[in-house]
């Protein structure tokens, strides 16, 4: 059975919202290879060591049997019939926008919440700027695959083992971009000042 595209409610989205007046909506699919297994296609290409604890498939909720199932269905609509997949979303996407203008809140959307689909998200960004105009409706991804500016598209890259990784990074935070990084301290120590220079 079809589900909905964009996820309103998870614990990591609420806390998101907890002192904000954005309200986000995310696009979980498979992430990494857990489609494949059902015929599906790898949706993170650069995915390291992070696959095997990735929250798409190992944090609360997103762990059980339905959430699952709702991933794959989301996947195989977006892998076979991807004009479908699309105008679905613009319709989400409207909808979450005509709901949070009547809250008086203001529309995030994440298009890659578990995967990693560069397209995907360069899609929603330009559905957005066009329909909405650019920064009406905050598109932000985090991603593995070396970041590109877009218009009204706010990508974070995250740092990890690859070898290519540092100079992806500190490439991308010399064009102003921001970069995701894991720092390996103790519970309750101060995470460090700056990284390679960068606060």
């Amino acid at each position: 059975g079809f589900s909905k595209l964009l996820t309103y409610g998870t614990a990591k989205i609420d806390k998101s919202r907890a002192n904000s007046n954005v309200w986000e909506a995310v696009l979980y699919m498979s992430p990494a290879t857990e489609s494949v297994a059902y015929g599906g296609a790898n949706l993170c290409p650069n995915a390291g060591s992070c696959a095997s604890i990735c929250l798409g498939n190992h944090s609360g909720r997103m762990a059980m049997p339905g959430s699952m199932r709702a991933r794959l269905n989301r996947t195989f609509l977006y892998l076979r019939e991807r004009d479908k997949f699309y105008a679905q979303l613009g319709k989400e996407i409207d909808a979450h926008v005509r709901q949070c203008r009547r809250k008086g809140m203001r529309p995030a959307i994440r298009p890659n919440g578990a995967q990693d689909l560069r397209g995907l998200g360069n899609w929603v960004a330009r559905y957005c700027a066009t329909k909405y105009g650019v920064g009406e409706v905050a598109v932000y991804d985090y991603t593995k695959i070396a970041p590109s500016h877009t218009d009204g598209y706010h990508l974070t890259y995250s740092y990890s083992e690859r070898p290519e990784s540092l100079r992806v990074s500190l490439d991308w935070l010399a064009r102003g971009g921001s970069v995701a990084v894991v720092f390996a301290v103790r519970k309750g120590q101060p995470l460090p000042e700056s990284w390679h220079g960068y606060p």
